[in-house]
């Protein structure tokens, strides 16, 4: 659990496959320095928290993927961000992600981050590719073969899984997710999406964004329908 370290915390869970998540960490990065807000990355398996809440992702679905890359596109050129196409989409994250914990690279895991993000979103690089990886640890000042070494552990493994299920543990269900817990608050304010950097911005800055007796009272009511299996699936009752 999430414990008050008795600062200005944000989590920002995400996986490498994800554009929205890369455009999120990019404005995130300024948001926590305006505000004197500390960042801690999660990394978490994207692909995991869709099969534990039984979702499709963005790229199992042609309209959505569509207008995800689209959308993306629109952002980061109206946010002066850098983003062309990867290597290839979806790809295979978990080397990235497992060499982006901070256990296995310390103080420079902003820079291995940041080197990641850069190399698949901008580079248009294979992030999966060990010898791109070499490369990226290398410029962000990690020893590459140690790191490439202790990526491959059991224990490392286990600790990019863990990091997955405390993510699960907390409802996260998507990528980029921000968990925020201000020093004064009792509670999480937890955001979905690039799109609530809005939100997250008016908690920096210790507004009361809702009501929560009305949230509540929202919650509380009884879902009136549900479908037969969790498949997506329409059917004509009329």
């Amino acid at each position: 659990m999430i414990k008050n370290p008795g600062e200005n915390e944000i989590f920002f869970c995400f996986d490498y496959i994800s554009p929205y998540a890369y455009l999120g960490w990019e404005k995130l990065k300024k948001l926590a320095q305006k505000y004197d807000w500390k960042v801690t990355p999660r990394p978490v398996v994207f692909g995991a928290l869709l099969g534990h809440w039984g979702q499709l992702g963005p790229a199992e679905m042609a309209p959505k993927r569509f207008h995800v890359f689209r959308d993306c596109l629109i952002q980061a050129r109206r946010e002066k961000i850098l983003l062309n196409a990867p290597h290839s989409h979806p790809f295979l994250s978990l080397m990235a992600l497992r060499a982006s914990l901070k256990s296995v690279v310390g103080e420079k895991q902003d820079a291995v981050i940041d080197g990641f993000w850069r190399a698949a979103w901008v580079e248009e690089k294979n992030i999966a590719d060990s010898d791109v990886i070499y490369e990226i640890l290398e410029q962000a000042g990690v020893d590459p073969g140690a790191t490439l070494q202790a990526v491959q552990t059991q224990e490392i493994k286990n600790e990019l899984k863990a990091q997955t299920q405390w993510a699960m543990d907390h409802g996260v269900f998507g990528v980029p997710t921000f968990i925020l817990q201000p020093n004064q608050a009792k509670g999480l304010f937890f955001f979905w999406g690039v799109d609530q950097l809005l939100n997250v911005e008016e908690v920096m800055l210790g507004k009361d964004l809702y009501q929560e007796r009305e949230l509540e009272k929202i919650l509380d009511r009884p879902v009136g329908i549900q479908r037969r299996d969790k498949r997506v699936r329409a059917e004509n009752n009329s």
